[in-house]
């Protein structure tokens, strides 16, 4: 399926280096955050007809992966079909990335999941995400096979 996307749609934007799928290859990508997905384009601001498109919903964390690829800056976003590997521009870029990210991924958990619980009068709501200093983990993420549309 294609995705067209709305400026309006857009979070955060900007080039990153991303892992390719099936040869492993560096290449340079417009990465585009939106509230429900993460894209990535072969030129800077486009909005249409992405090389890949995550659905947020499918991923389970988001963190940096400095050691794991070896590259300054890098991080990874772990989905249920894969492992997405990308390197920011900029150690403040890179950390910009995964908090965004990781701010979406945690929106429909919050939303969606989770149940109120009554303590000493006072409301507390729970949810399966939490923050760890430079990554994100939901518990709760679904498990399906593919991570694309």
């Amino acid at each position: 399926r294609s995705v067209v996307l709305s400026p309006s749609d857009v979070v955060k934007a900007g080039y990153v280096m991303k892992q390719s799928k099936h040869l492993l290859q560096w290449k340079r990508r417009w990465l585009v955050l939106t509230k429900d997905m993460l894209c990535s384009f072969s030129t800077k601001g486009a909005l249409a007809y992405p090389t890949e498109a995550l659905l947020l919903r499918m991923c389970s964390s988001v963190k940096s992966a400095d050691e794991e690829t070896g590259q300054a800056n890098s991080f990874k976003v772990d989905s249920s079909s894969r492992v997405f590997y990308l390197i920011a521009e900029t150690p403040a870029d890179k950390e910009a990335w995964i908090g965004q990210i990781g701010r979406q991924m945690i929106r429909p958990a919050v939303i969606l999941n989770r149940e109120s619980e009554v303590e000493e009068g006072m409301i507390r709501n729970t949810c399966d995400s939490y923050v760890v200093g430079s990554s994100l983990t939901r518990r709760d993420a679904p498990q399906f096979p593919n991570g694309f549309d």
